[in-house]
């Protein structure tokens, strides 16, 4: 449904900008196959179906409340601009957020040299984890923030000798300790295969973390789960990356990356045992590295670990790179850090961290 066209303005004597907000996605379908048509396409950012599974699986059950801002030039659509904010979630933000818990990297959906004429139409947000890669057309509205995008180089070895000498050797340690590992790639969710190490890692987080409070095992079951639906997605679209990795024949992790435009891929999500005997492994570290090599073997430069909180991923980045967001003169809460809380509820020592 429609909530109201707010107000038009002339840019000058012969251009109108108008916007219309929706809380729903099914009416801002036209718009959206518009946009789609004129700007982008074929991308799990801009793809209608990936953006109504995550509200329906993960922010409206959460109780979150969504306002779609859709900006118009002569009746065409220039702009698409999903916005959630919850008073509930305890790892949501009251403020409206353009942010994602499940989108990695997102960009505005609007063409670069149309941003800045649709800025006055959007509320005051959070927007964090933005693409590295979208480059407003004019920057003068926007501030950066450090990214985690990482340049994967012609080869592992040109790539090692990119790093800082304690990451290089950190690194290489890893894939040696892990050399009875077997890696199998597939360009689909094996949901049978997962469920035990899904579980595992669940576990972990409500029973190995010595704390009372279910809420973020919750967040990360809810998390998991959508993310999970969304590689489905990912991988109907033929962009899905999934790597299985073995010990033998017993499945021990599990990492799902989806490939962006021509050279890019954006890393989602990594399960593993979380379990003490196999913490010594570095499975989420490994899962990366071998990820690495197959989007080498793929034609893929630039591997973005979104904006890179967590210090395990600090290790791997070999560039400078930084996303443009919208910044106030008023504070706006984004919530809280989750690797903060991670370390908070963390009680065993454990290097299985984060999602």
């Amino acid at each position: 449904m429609e909530i109201t066209s707010i107000f038009k303005t002339s840019l000058h004597s012969k251009s109108y900008i108008d916007n219309l907000q929706f809380n729903n996605y099914q009416d801002v379908i036209p718009y959206w196959t518009d946009l789609n048509q004129t700007y982008r396409s074929g991308e799990l950012t801009f793809d209608w179906i990936s953006h109504k599974l995550i509200w329906d699986h993960f922010h409206k059950p959460r109780g979150y409340q969504l306002n779609i801002i859709v900006t118009m030039e002569e009746d065409k659509c220039t702009g698409i601009f999903p916005f959630t904010r919850s008073d509930i979630d305890r790892y949501g933000t009251p403020q409206w957020s353009f942010s994602d818990d499940l989108m990695v990297a997102r960009e505005f959906f609007c063409s670069p040299d149309k941003i800045k004429q649709n800025i006055p139409f959007l509320p005051p947000h959070v927007s964090d984890d933005l693409s590295c890669f979208y480059s407003p057309g004019d920057p003068n509205p926007f501030a950066r923030q450090p990214g985690g995008v990482i340049d994967l180089k012609e080869n592992q070895d040109e790539y090692f000798q990119s790093l800082r000498k304690k990451s290089r050797h950190n690194l290489k340690r890893t894939l040696q300790i892990n050399n009875d590992i077997r890696v199998e790639r597939d360009h689909r969710v094996r949901w049978e295969e997962i469920k035990k190490i899904l579980k595992i890692q669940l576990d972990y987080w409500l029973t190995k973390n010595g704390s009372t409070d279910k809420s973020y095992y919750r967040y990360s079951r809810d998390k998991i789960s959508s993310t999970l639906i969304l590689m489905d997605r990912a991988s109907e679209m033929g962009k899905l990356i999934a790597l299985y990795f073995y010990q033998d024949k017993k499945l021990i992790a599990a990492n799902f990356s989806v490939r962006r435009e021509n050279n890019r891929v954006d890393d989602y999500l990594c399960l593993r045992d979380c379990r003490e005997e196999q913490n010594w492994r570095g499975l989420g570290i490994l899962a990366i590295l071998k990820n690495m090599e197959i989007c080498r073997s793929l034609g893929i430069r630039y591997y973005d670990l979104s904006s890179c909180i967590s210090e395990y991923k600090k290790k791997f980045l070999n560039m400078e790179s930084s996303y443009f967001y919208l910044d106030y003169k008023e504070p706006l809460s984004a919530g809280p850090d989750i690797s903060q809380i991670q370390a908070e509820t963390e009680k065993t020592g454990s290097l299985c961290k984060g999602l």
